[in-house]
């Protein structure tokens, strides 16, 4: 109880942050659709470059994706390869449970689609990626099939960052960082919030890419 407590007082202390710094973002005049919508909804967290330098993103965590890198998580593509449209929609409508990005399916199917493209304009993804992963059906939730997961969880030591009951405190916890060297503690998969997603094909993708 008091880590739910916590987590949802960060929550809205990080909207609270997000509301008081949106207000001094200047839009930019003359600017195209997408990036105008950018500049309004976005730029508060990821910065003006999307560099994830935005005025908000020092109260945030985890911190706002640095679009300029050209990394993104949440994909049905290959590691190192970029996401597809369907995937950055997908985020952007959606938002990313347990975090600071929100749901923005209150814009139109238009305006989001716009915001994905000059997504991939700041991290000059200029190509489509050469392979989407295929997500086999689920099987069945048995106790056989149960038993055959706990043990491919030992195997492929997933305790050891998740912890043996998968509340993320497993030895290697406090160890882990991101790409740019923010800490990136594993999930507390008993909180059964999951940024990805929580649908088995969502989660089976977050195994496949990383």
């Amino acid at each position: 109880i008091v880590m739910r407590r916590i987590f949802i007082g960060t929550a809205l202390f990080s909207l609270l942050i997000i509301s008081i710094t949106w207000a001094f973002v200047k839009p930019v005049a003359a600017a195209g659709k997408g990036e105008a919508l950018y500049k309004k909804e976005c730029a508060v967290c990821h910065g003006a470059e999307g560099k994830g330098d935005g005025p908000a993103a020092d109260f945030l965590f985890p911190k706002p994706r640095n679009f300029v890198s050209g990394a993104f998580k949440f994909r049905s593509t290959p590691s190192g390869s970029p996401p597809t449209d369907q995937n950055l929609f997908r985020t952007i409508t959606r938002g990313l449970p347990g975090s600071a990005m929100p749901s923005f399916a209150h814009l139109s199917e238009g305006d989001r689609q716009e915001l994905v493209a000059f997504v991939k304009q700041l991290a000059n993804i200029q190509e489509k990626p050469e392979r989407v992963i295929s997500v086999p059906p689920s099987p069945p939730v048995t106790p056989k099939v149960l038993e055959q997961g706990k043990e491919v969880y030992l195997k492929m030591k997933c305790w050891e960052c998740h912890g043996f009951e998968g509340k993320g405190d497993g030895p290697k916890a406090t160890d882990q960082v991101d790409d740019w060297g923010f800490p990136a503690p594993p999930a507390d998969y008993t909180r059964g919030v999951f940024k990805g997603g929580a649908e088995p094909s969502e989660i089976y993708l977050r195994f496949t890419t990383g």
